[in-house]
């Protein structure tokens, strides 16, 4: 029975874990690095449905083809994507120091949060990613006061009815349900 409805546990499988969340108004559209193939593409649906007035984009740890002028910063490129997608150039703002995780990018949105006095940010992301993005802000910002919302951001590769089939969504889950887990333990 298990093999036939295979498609329907893992389908609910995946929408349990995902959290799909969009409130009616944010002060900013956080986005995460990395995903600079979809990630920026949410946030610029978002920010045009008129969910935030600002995208944040946390400045990224440079990687060796970006010191040596190969390849753009990720900010950069994310920024450069969000303005052909008609978001205006005076809504993105990168913020924060160099960051390399997902704990160090919701300590720079905390700080951000903080000092703007905002209370409500929303995280577009990919599918298996919002639920471990969206303990790891809200941890944070919810003893100053402030909540995240995350949303997910489709990678064109899988979606939850079909994830299980793709290389990508395989690894992705596998990959961010060992995160998580390492996430709950060390922070």
């Amino acid at each position: 029975m298990a093999w036939f409805g295979r498609a329907q546990i893992l389908t609910s499988i995946a929408k349990v874990w995902i959290i799909d969340q969009i409130p009616e108004k944010a002060d900013a559209i956080f986005l995460l690095g990395g995903g600079e193939q979809f990630r920026p593409d949410k946030a610029a649906q978002l920010y045009h449905a008129g969910v935030a007035p600002l995208i944040l984009i946390p400045y990224q740890r440079l990687r060796t083809t970006d010191l040596l002028g190969l390849t753009p910063e990720s900010p950069d490129l994310t920024r450069r994507t969000l303005i052909a997608r008609g978001v205006p150039e005076t809504a993105v703002l990168v913020i924060g120091k160099p960051v390399t995780s997902t704990w160090d990018e919701a300590r720079v949105a905390t700080l951000w949060v903080q000092e703007h006095q905002a209370r409500n940010i929303i995280v577009p992301t990919d599918m298996f990613h919002t639920r471990r993005a969206h303990w790891i802000f809200n941890r944070q910002l919810q003893p100053i006061g402030a909540q995240a919302h995350t949303t997910s951001a489709l990678t064109g590769d899988y979606v939850p009815e079909n994830w299980w089939q793709n290389e990508h969504g395989l690894l992705h889950s596998q990959n961010e349900v060992f995160k998580h887990l390492v996430y709950l333990w060390k922070y």
